[in-house]
């Protein structure tokens, strides 16, 4: 592994939700939210209290790829994606598309 590549990534085993409230504002470039399928356990994970932290936590100008899955798949008619969007632009993020071919959504802070 090159040296600096060492500064640029680090591994930390925590519960995001109470964590990222330690995070720096404005901080992150890229995130990649990959959390556990919906349910009630991880329901933080979808909910616009976290999309606003990690609002907070990202930069100016960076990007957000979130992971869902393909609800509609699963259950025809599905508001899931619908609704998940909503909820990011709640949270202020711009562009919030789905990509059905990566199975999630983008979106940007401006």
């Amino acid at each position: 592994m090159r040296k600096k590549n060492e500064d640029r990534l680090m591994f930390i085993h925590a519960d995001i939700t109470g964590y990222i409230d330690c995070l720096e504002a404005n901080r992150f470039n890229s995130v990649i939210h990959d959390p556990p399928r919906f349910t009630s356990q991880t329901g933080d994970l979808y909910g616009k209290p976290f999309y606003d932290s990690l609002f907070r936590v990202m930069a100016p100008r960076s990007k957000l790829f979130h992971y869902t899955g393909s609800p509609k798949k699963i259950k025809s008619g599905d508001r899931f994606i619908v609704n998940t969007i909503k909820r990011l632009e709640a949270s202020g993020f711009d562009t919030v598309v789905f990509k059905e071919t990566l199975q999630g959504l983008f979106a940007k802070k401006n």
